[in-house]
């Protein structure tokens, strides 16, 4: 039985352009594995905050990675058509940006679209929980060891500051999250918007007359229709 992958045109090369990028970003999580396998194996720097260290360093990278190939996804159906400039010593200014096939003029700096907002407010939010999470473990981490040794805490101004720290971050969490639910409300109204506007493009002239050939349809009682999404409320930046 033949592969049906192989009827697909395979590209040159999939990653295009971007392949030293994407290598480049992989050699960085390739490089804190291996400090990690070296510590571990007691062959360099085995102290557990170093290997702590190398760990979050680790998954940074991945993360960094994992975000980067997401972005190669948008890069590769690039417009790429050349911003022409009137200085003839910079006789090109940019490239657009926008997907291939799209509606208007160039541009190489277009408005991020709604689902890219939504993106990178979420992934914003995460950050700042994720970098919470930490100095909150930390925290924990710090009285249960104090405990488990009997160790006395006096007064710390550090700690003090580490606290008033807190909680502006966890003001900044509430700021975003908001932000990322304001955003999502208008991304779901947009959609409604554009399914509505699809599904009236699709009836075009085929309009049920109704039985009476008339076209005069009866209005259903308003309780027994279903509410329409609410039209999109905007951007709230």
């Amino acid at each position: 039985m033949s592969d049906p992958d192989q009827s697909l045109p395979i590209p040159d090369d999939a990653w295009g352009a971007h392949r030293s990028a994407v290598a480049e970003r992989l050699s960085i999580c390739s490089d804190f594995l291996g400090r990690l396998e070296r510590s571990l194996d007691g062959e360099a720097a085995p102290e557990r905050h170093y290997f702590s260290t190398r760990a979050h360093d680790l998954y940074e990278a991945a993360r960094d990675l994992v975000r980067l190939t997401e972005a190669v996804e948008h890069w590769l159906i690039a417009c790429d058509e050349p911003m022409l400039n009137l200085d003839p010593d910079r006789s090109v200014e940019g490239y657009c940006e926008l997907p291939r096939n799209h509606a208007g003029g160039h541009d190489d700096r277009p408005r991020p679209s709604l689902p890219s907002q939504v993106r990178d407010s979420t992934r914003d939010l995460m950050d700042r929980a994720e970098e919470t999470a930490r100095r909150v473990e930390r925290l924990g981490l710090d009285a249960d060891q104090r405990q488990a040794f009997g160790v006395v805490r006096g007064f710390d101004p550090e700690a003090n500051e580490e606290l008033d720290e807190l909680l502006r971050m966890g003001a900044s969490l509430v700021y975003t999250a908001h932000k990322s639910s304001g955003l999502i409300h208008d991304l779901v109204n947009e959609e409604h918007r554009r399914s509505r506007e699809a599904g009236t493009r699709d009836l075009g002239d085929d309009v049920d007359l109704g039985d009476d050939m008339t076209g005069d349809f009866i209005e259903e009682p308003a309780a027994s229709r279903l509410p329409s999404p609410p039209e999109p409320r905007g951007l709230e930046l």
